[in-house]
């Protein structure tokens, strides 16, 4: 099969409705518009974008089910079987955890591995002359360029790869569907280059550099003077659109010794790997089956830190929060509080060691990471070891993770870092929702819309349509509580607004459980406007929205979302029951018994007012997750 890309120019018809599926595509650049008939009408079912495979549903039934035309120049690759497969294949990822973990509780005893592969160097060669291949992770290595110079005289060519490169290449060659290679071209950064922006720098030059060889993450490395100090440094080229707790920074460092053992290579490896951003299915497939093996690779590395030669204390520190990202990114996917207990501990210790004006980056790394986390330690606070003051410990895990998240704001300001102070407002919104739905204090709510709007300053919906799309979610949930509390039709129509222009960036073809996230908060908004206004139409719709989200919910076997939705559901219908008349009204001469319909309405309402709180569902997940993490007040109720 032809792998070559292929372009199509503004509505060409890339496949027609049942014709015969016999390839999938990747979609390199552009948007495809994905059309159906009914009925004899067309019916727009999507948009898919860069990165998103293209019919390989159609091809295990043989027919397209579907008419994809391209929405402007559009560049595709095909897939060839074994990319098609890949993307079919489930990823094992059961038990990962177990086996990370397990090696902290016990002594490693295992035969340690080898540093060097002549086996996997000759197999990079051979590799370099092979074609691109659209499903393997493409890793690059670098040195850094020297601070306030060009660089002269680095030659990165794979005859001639320094003793730290063959170090890099080497921890990657037994991991299937990686592949490492020395940038050829020197990494250059310009002469007038600030101290402050050389991060920043790094990264843009870093991404620039990936995107003309077609890789995926870049790891930059620099030998301090007495060649006894490794510095690494992980730039992807994909750009992070989402928070997840424990998400790595570019700008941060992992200082080894020159020489590491096969546990900290191993631990080098896996962030390397988990701060990849893929930006296709078949490498996010890849990704996925990949990283177990190299995260249980360096499980035993938080050990072997403790007595690692040649670097500092504050060296092993910061290592060890990259040990504690691991847990995290794996541990959130997973639905499992081990691990992130453990990274808490290791997050507490950090921001208690790194006092200094130099940690104040690293320090806010922490306080980012673990503020994220502890809500959903909330449970289990008091039973919670880690570093903490009795008076913090006292206000229990949320105050606590707000004053974290307020005390990273401070570092990742809006001047220096947009995306992250963005970020951070909010969660920090999240957090004031979530002490409103224990406590039922106006003010939280009317601060956690302070947060979100603050976040839009950043988060647009033309730079950032995702994160807009989240921010405006969250504050259609927020308005739609605080306008049933102040009995404000302005709030209401302004969550039903939030929400509507949420849904016109989260589609259903793409994020499933978002859009439905979103439909069930509309409806809610719509649910209790109704209330109010008593408009038979907005019931009809929020009945529509709590059954479209509940259609998501139920196929994806999302049971508690699904339960949520229903009774949400049976809200509505019961209280349309109410509304529609079951017989003519009696005559004044009538007794009222004559239609007991009637005299029940009050009874009815006032029990539906009862039972009344927040239908909405919060903390919404990715495409990936299922019913873990969400949670309603109407469920606890």
């Amino acid at each position: 099969m032809n792998s070559r890309k292929q372009q199509f120019r503004d509505k060409d018809i890339i496949f027609r409705e049942g014709d015969p599926a016999t390839r999938a595509f990747t979609i390199i650049a552009g948007k495809v518009e994905l059309m159906t008939e009914v009925d004899g009408k067309e019916k727009h079912l999507g948009v898919l974008g860069p990165g998103k495979t293209l019919g390989d549903a159609d091809v295990a039934h043989g027919r397209h089910k579907s008419t994809a035309i391209a929405a402007g120049m559009v560049t595709l690759r095909p897939l060839d079987q074994q990319a098609l497969a890949l993307v079919k294949a489930p990823a094992q990822q059961a038990g990962l955890l177990a086996r990370l973990l397990a090696p902290l509780a016990a002594p490693d005893t295992g035969a340690p591995r080898r540093r060097f592969s002549l086996f996997g160097w000759f197999r990079q060669i051979k590799e370099a002359s092979q074609p691109a291949d659209p499903t393997r992770i493409e890793v690059r290595v670098a040195a850094l360029p020297p601070e306030g110079q060009a660089p002269e005289g680095i030659n990165t060519d794979s005859d001639t790869a320094t003793d730290p490169e063959l170090l890099i290449l080497d921890a990657f060659a037994e991991l299937e569907g990686v592949r490492a290679r020395p940038l050829k071209k020197p990494l250059t950064l310009p002469e007038d280059t600030e101290p402050e922006d050389r991060a920043n720098r790094l990264h843009w030059a870093a991404r620039q550099a990936l995107a003309q060889v077609e890789a995926d993450i870049l790891i930059c490395f620099e030998l301090d003077a007495a060649g006894k100090r490794l510095t690494l440094r992980f730039l992807p080229l994909g750009i992070q659109n989402e928070d997840p707790p424990g998400m790595f920074h570019a700008a941060q460092a992992l200082v080894l010794p020159a020489q590491p053992d096969p546990a900290l290579t191993a631990l080098a490896t896996a962030v390397a790997l988990t701060a990849t951003i893929p930006l296709t299915e078949v490498k996010k497939s890849r990704l996925a089956k990949v990283l177990p093996q190299a995260m249980e690779h360096a499980a035993p590395a938080i050990e072997a830190l403790g007595t690692a030669p040649d670097i500092t204390d504050r060296d092993r520190a910061i290592a060890r929060l990259f040990f504690a990202n691991l847990l995290t990114l794996q541990s959130g996917p997973a639905g499992q509080l081990e691990g992130y207990r453990m990274a808490a501990d290791i997050y507490g210790q950090a921001i208690a060691f790194l006092k200094d004006d130099s940690d104040a980056f690293d320090r806010a790394v922490a306080q980012r990471a673990l503020g994220a986390i502890l809500p959903t330690l909330a449970p289990e606070w008091e039973t919670l070891e880690m570093a903490a003051d009795d008076e913090h410990k006292a206000a229990g895990p949320m105050a606590q993770a707000m004053a974290l998240l307020e005390a990273a704001a401070e570092q990742f300001t809006r001047d220096a870092y947009p995306k992250e102070w963005a970020a951070l407002q909010n969660r920090m919104g999240q957090i004031c929702y979530r002490i409103d739905a224990q406590e039922g204090d106006q003010d939280l709510l009317k601060q956690a819309l302070n947060h979100y709007q603050a976040a839009l300053q950043v988060f647009n919906r033309i730079d950032h349509p995702m994160r807009w799309a989240e921010v405006m979610n969250n504050i259609g949930q927020a308005a739609a509580i605080l306008g049933e509390q102040l009995k404000s039709v302005e709030l209401f129509e302004k969550a039903i607004e939030a929400c509507s222009g949420a849904l016109e960036v989260r589609h259903k073809l793409d994020h499933p459980l978002l859009w439905a996230a979103t439909q069930n908060n509309l409806g809610s908004a719509l649910f209790m406007l109704s209330k109010l206004t008593h408009d038979p139409g907005q019931l009809e719709a929020a009945r529509e929205a709590f059954s479209l989200a509940k259609g998501v919910y139920e196929a994806r076997g999302a049971h508690r979302l699904t339960m949520i939705t229903e009774k949400n559901l049976s809200r509505v219908e019961r209280l349309m029951d109410i509304a529609r008349p079951k017989s003519p009204p009696p005559l004044p001469w009538e007794p009222k018994d004559y239609a007991p319909h009637l005299a029940e309405t009050s009874d009815l309402e006032e029990e539906d007012d009862e039972e009344e709180g927040d239908m909405s569902v919060y903390d919404a997940p990715t495409d990936d997750d299922d019913d873990r993490g969400l949670k309603s007040r109407a469920a606890r109720g």
